[in-house]
């Protein structure tokens, strides 16, 4: 298959907006309406409780593992690509006049596919932070980060330790009305 087809493959399936159809799929609302008006997972945990959270979480992470699992199985070393590429996708999808999510279940889907280990540790660092400081946006930016600097610096060319990078710092860029308001001490507790 070609590249540029796995490449255009894994930012559509990035680009599916899994909290917005659950939304309006089991309880009628579109969450891009109210709470963070994000169409991510915790966005979706606000709105619909645990179980729409917790799916829309899950699915969010599959986006990422299948658009990585996609490219290894037909490209040789663009894997890491097509995986960001979805994670673009969930930030900046282009059915939803590219306003999406944040991007953090999508990219733990590709550490996940990229290093087994690396991507069970982040979601174990992610809970232990998340369970001290009840805020979502701080444990995804600790955890993710930690996880990214480590696959950006352990068997990894220079190529896909800068994609690796860039995602990292779209994701932070993402977050921005977060780190303002965890600088003033105004973050949401989830």
């Amino acid at each position: 298959m070609n590249d540029y087809v796995i490449f255009f493959l894994s930012y559509c399936i990035g680009s599916i907006p899994t909290g917005l159809i659950l939304g309006k799929g089991s309880f009628n609302v579109d969450i891009r309406e109210r709470g963070s008006k994000n169409i991510g997972a915790t966005n979706a945990w606000r709105i619909g409780g645990k179980k729409m959270g917790a799916i829309t979480l899950i699915l969010d992470i599959l986006k990422g593992s299948i658009a990585t699992l996609m490219a290894k199985h037909f490209l040789d070393d663009f894997h890491i690509w097509a995986g960001c590429l979805a994670v673009i996708g969930h930030i900046f999808p282009l059915w939803l006049k590219f306003k999406g999510g944040k991007g953090v279940a999508t990219f733990i889907g590709v550490i996940l596919t990229l290093n087994t280990v690396v991507g069970i540790l982040t979601i174990a660092l992610w809970i232990c932070i998340f369970k001290i400081s009840k805020i979502s946006s701080i444990s995804s930016l600790i955890s993710l980060a930690l996880a990214s600097l480590y696959l950006a610096t352990v068997n990894y060319d220079n190529h896909n330790m800068i994609f690796i990078l860039c995602i990292l710092a779209i994701v932070f860029f993402r977050h921005q009305k977060n780190l303002v308001r965890l600088w003033q001490g105004k973050e949401k507790i989830l």
